[in-house]
């Protein structure tokens, strides 16, 4: 999803929402201070958003992979790494 909008609430509790294409909008309720800036919101809040995508990968999460990586999607992880790109 590409990011094109992002807003912060703080009533009742801070929630961050990216808004992307199509409509589509993931939200973040952080369990943080109303009173922190808006920035060090959405900083907090795509740290989770980074934990959550990775969670369940490689063996995180005692092992067991999480419902992104059952079915068809747990073939792509069998498939090496990408190689680094080449330096000029």
């Amino acid at each position: 999803m590409q990011i094109l909008d992002t807003t912060v609430n703080r009533d009742p509790v801070p929630v961050v929402e990216f808004r992307g294409e199509g409509g589509e909008s993931i939200a973040v309720t952080l369990a943080a201070e109303a009173s922190l800036a808006d920035k060090e919101l959405i900083d907090k809040a795509r740290v989770m958003l980074l934990q959550a995508g990775t969670f369940g990968v490689d063996g995180d999460a005692h092992g067991e992979p999480g419902p992104a990586l059952d079915g068809a999607s747990a073939e792509a992880t069998d498939a090496p790494p990408p190689s680094p790109p080449s330096v000029l």
